[in-house]
């Protein structure tokens, strides 16, 4: 859901301290010195535009090598300011646009304790005759006080602008961070000069004299007035005498200079225990109020309707501890063209004058609060130059006035996440500026022929972006007409409306859609082909629905495509091989449909596939392949209820980010590959209802993230572990498996057959503590111990197919050769699971280590840790 637009939030981020620093700052400390060719200052002066720097000793000339820029704007460039306190430190300032004080000065001071109010600044000083003698120099540099990370590359300056062709260089040009921050960093705004600046490093300064309790920090922006011309100062030639206190601003047309002086602020003692309001700020003119994002809590003071009637912008969203009701006193701001007062917690009915609260705003945005009532009929006819207009994530009811039909300018129109009822009206269609179309999450619509008959209407929006009606009760089919909607369209969303028929082909037309949505519906008959068209498409969603026929192979031209969900249809036919060419996908959700024939190798040869492949409840045969591996990355596999057979390849373990991995309900046979407690993320493990074999692995256990363990219904044999998931009744789950013993007593199974102390010791003591391979056998020199992953390569994986020798009651013999070695070798891969097969391990590491025979296989390695033990033989022949 959009907040208030970024071209009004910018305004919105800072307070009018520029206008308040002439009563409240010294604005006399400085001698001016213009920019070569500014209309304001003639002659010499700095020559391009820098941030401030208060360098002793530096002169005018230094700015130009500290700027980063050239503007010749008349309210932008560069300005030089001269101490006359000490006639030495000067200030260069970039970039001013629109200044409303030349600069803002605090002299030395230290910033006063949170809560407190800081010292009122001392009464300006007029600068002695030019003959006099000069002033002693300060005790300190003067320097600006600032509540924001000292960290920020802005030495401590105001800001530094630069010109760009895009928005998207500030980050490159500011080198400062993201702005997608408004709050710091780096911003871009628009000017109708022409190119747009990027403003870097808005510092903050400490408000010194305000009457708020607890005092708010405001951020440092362009500021909105021009400079006022100093007169030539005599004995500079070039430069110009400061504006004094008695010597009033040169502002704007549309800017009135202050009435009167401020009301001076008590001591910060005295202040407590009273009751100090923005309200209170009545004689100033405030242009610009704004408190978003401030983590303020309380109620809106009634006063705040008493600040001048030449406010324009009132923003005091995010802040979310805000509540109570709205004050009917707003409605007193007759300037207002922004008001923003969303993610807070505002209750009751919108005050019905706020409505009528002027015919210029331009921004009404209450979004995300816990307001009710409805919407007033003639709401377009009362703010009709609205180009913003949210409500969404509260309680209104009532239905949709068609006024708003009367809101030429309205570019966004946001009601989500209410109660609103009755249907949409069709001189919405009449919104020529309408981009973003958002009525998600009502009751809108009767489940009728005709509800989505306003999609008609909207084909006369040519700068629409976003039409999202999703989570309503819209029936009736998708209208031809949708093959009409503006090419600029980047998303439709009818998301569980109540929408039946076919989706029409022409909306292969739409080809500026990235996403499409028409989930949870009716719909019926084949999938258009020319989806497939929609290149820049990165997430279709037409799931639970009642499509029948095949995926389109067309869907393989979608390279950009990244979340697919055809899940809950009635599709049939065989996987496209094509989906393999979809690089970008990130979610394949296939899951119930009549899918059949084998998953192909393409889809598992999909780098990007990171968050779910979902092919569950289908039909699909044939084995596990080997590309499985491939998943370095991926999070969830779901292969549930199919008809896949043969063993799980070990090569599983290599899917180390699994969170997720169901192969339940399928005709998967032989062990449970060890290699699957190489899975330490592992969350849930679904393998029941297969014909599996042979023991539970030994380090399930230890897997510290499996809270769901489902091994029912197989063929499962031997001990049941008592730690880790299996602590846990209703975490696991091993029914059907009679022929297994131990585990924690409520499972009430047999006692397991328990090994004398002696041969327990032995076995003990030949476990390696270490995942390291270890060469206990007096072997060939030239045959180091090998570790896990050489063997698993040197087997082709443990191949069952290819590289199968044999097996036996405690092992596996694979073929293979190793790495740097011609001959190949036996591997024997120890069942570590099946009882006895340490023993086993143990009694042949040791016979073969004493006996020499030429009818006896020649015992070259081995490969021995916890998890894994293996011996490496020389390979012979008809050997197995």
């Amino acid at each position: 859901m959009d907040g208030i637009p970024s071209s009004y939030s910018l305004l919105g981020f800072f307070f009018v301290l520029a206008i308040l620093s002439f009563s409240q700052l010294s604005t006399a400390d400085y001698v001016y010195c213009g920019k070569q060719g500014d209309p304001y200052c003639p002659g010499k002066g700095c020559e391009a535009p820098v941030f401030a720097s208060p360098d002793p000793g530096s002169n005018c000339a230094t700015c130009s090598e500290r700027c980063k820029g050239d503007y010749n704007d008349m309210y932008r460039g560069s300005y030089c300011y001269i101490s006359p306190q000490d006639a030495i430190h000067r200030y260069c300032l970039c970039c001013v646009h629109y200044m409303q004080d030349d600069a803002i000065y605090i002299p030395p001071t230290t910033a006063p304790a949170p809560g407190e109010l800081a010292p009122q600044t001392p009464p300006y000083v007029a600068p002695p005759p030019p003959h006099a003698e000069p002033p002693p120099p300060p005790q300190a540099p003067p320097v600006f006080i600032l509540n924001h990370d000292p960290a920020v590359s802005c030495d401590r300056g105001y800001t530094v602008t630069t010109h760009v062709d895009d928005c998207s260089e500030c980050n490159e040009r500011c080198k400062s961070g993201s702005f997608t921050d408004v709050l710091q960093g780096v911003f871009c705004y628009d000017t109708s000069a022409g190119k747009p600046y990027c403003n870097c490093c808005v510092r903050y300064v400490e408000v010194t004299q305000l009457p708020i309790a607890p005092p708010m920090p405001a951020p440092m922006v362009p500021p909105v007035v021009t400079p006022t011309p100093p007169t030539e100062d005599p004995q500079t030639p070039g430069c110009f005498v400061p504006v004094t206190e008695q010597t009033p601003p040169v502002y704007p047309p549309d800017i009135k200079p202050v009435a009167s002086p401020p009301t001076p602020v008590p001591d910060a003692k005295k202040q407590k225990g009273k009751d100090h309001h923005l309200g209170d700020l009545s004689q100033l003119i405030v242009k610009t109020l704004g408190l978003h994002d401030n983590n303020l809590s309380g109620e809106i003071p009634t006063t705040l309707g008493n600040l001048s009637s030449s406010l324009t912008v009132l923003d005091i969203g995010y802040n979310f501890n805000l509540k109570g009701r709205i004050p009917s006193t707003l409605s007193q701001l007759t300037s207002l063209k922004i008001l923003g007062l969303d993610s807070n917690k505002f209750s009751g009915i919108v005050p019905s004058s706020l409505y009528n609260i002027s015919s210029s705003l331009e921004v009404f945005s209450l979004m995300d609060n816990q307001l009710h009532g409805s919407i007033p009929y003639d709401i377009g006819f009362t703010l009709p130059n609205l180009t913003y207009f949210s409500v969404a994530i509260n309680n209104f009811t009532g239905t949709i006035p068609s006024s708003f039909s009367n809101m030429s300018k309205l570019e966004k129109f946001q009601l989500g996440t209410n109660d609103f009822v009755g249907s949409v009206p069709l001189q919405l269609g009449n919104l020529k500026s309408l981009k973003v179309f958002r009525l998600r999450e009502n009751n809108l619509g009767n489940g009728q022929a005709n509800d989505l008959n306003f999609l008609d209407s909207l084909v006369n929006c040519t700068n629409l972006k976003v039409i999202e009606v999703s989570y309503n009760n819209f029936g009736g089919g998708l209208p031809s007409s949708i093959a009409n909607l503006t090419s600029n369209l980047v998303e439709l969303n009818l998301r569980r409306n109540q929408i039946y028929g076919s989706i029409p082909s022409g909306i292969q037309n739409l080809q500026g859609l990235t996403t499409l949505i028409l989930g949870i519906n009716r719909l019926s008959g084949n999938i258009p082909a020319g989806i497939g068209l929609l290149q820049k498409m990165g997430m279709l969603g037409l799931a639970e629905n009642k499509l029948f026929g095949s995926i389109p192979s067309s869907f393989g031209k979608l390279t950009q495509l990244i979340e697919l969900y055809l899940n809950g249809n009635n599709l049939t036919g065989i996987i496209p091989s094509s989906l393999g060419n979809c690089n970008s996908l990130q979610i394949l959700d296939l899951h119930t449909n009549r899918l059949s024939g084998n998953i192909p190798k393409q889809v598992f040869q999909l780098p990007s596939l990171s968050r779910l492949l979902d092919l569950s409840n289908n039909s699909l045969t044939g084995s596990l392949p080997l590309e499985v591996s491939n998943f370095k990355s991926l999070g969830v596999l779901i292969l549930s209820n199919n008809k896949l057979s043969r063993e799980i390849p070990s090569i599983i373990g290599e899917c180390l980010s699994l969170s997720k991995l169901r192969l339940d309900g399928n005709f998967f046979q032989g062990n449970i590959p060890p290699a699957i407690t190489f899975l330490k993320g592992l969350q849930s493990l679904r393998l029941s209802h297969n014909n599996l074999t042979g023991t539970i692995p030994n380090g399930l256990e230890n897997l510290t993230m499996l809270i769901e363990l489902d091994l029912s219904y197989n063929n499962l044999e031997g001990v049941v572990p008592k730690d880790g998931v299996f602590k846990n009744m209703s975490a696991f789950s091993i029914k059907g498996s009679n022929k297994l013993c131990g585990g924690i007593p409520d499972l009430e199974l047999p006692n397991c057959p328990i090994l004398s102390k002696q041969k327990q010791s032995k076995s003990v003591h030949m476990k390696s503590k270490s995942v390291l391979p270890i060469m206990p056998l007096d072997v060939s020199i030239r045959f180091k111990g090998v570790s896990y992953n050489e063997l698993f390569k040197a087997t082709n994986r443990f191949n069952d197919s290819t590289n199968l020798l044999g097996k036996g009651s405690f092992g596996t013999v694979y073929k293979g050769v190793l790495q740097d070695e011609s001959n190949p070798v036996a591997v024997k891969v120890l069942h570590l699971q099946q009882r006895g097969a340490t023993k086993s391990f143990i009694a042949e590491c040791d016979a073969l280590r004493k006996v020499r025979h030429r009818n006896l296989l020649k015992i070259l390695t081995c490969c021995s840790s916890n998890d894994f033990k293996a011996l490496v033989f020389e390979f012979m022949q008809m050997a197995v």
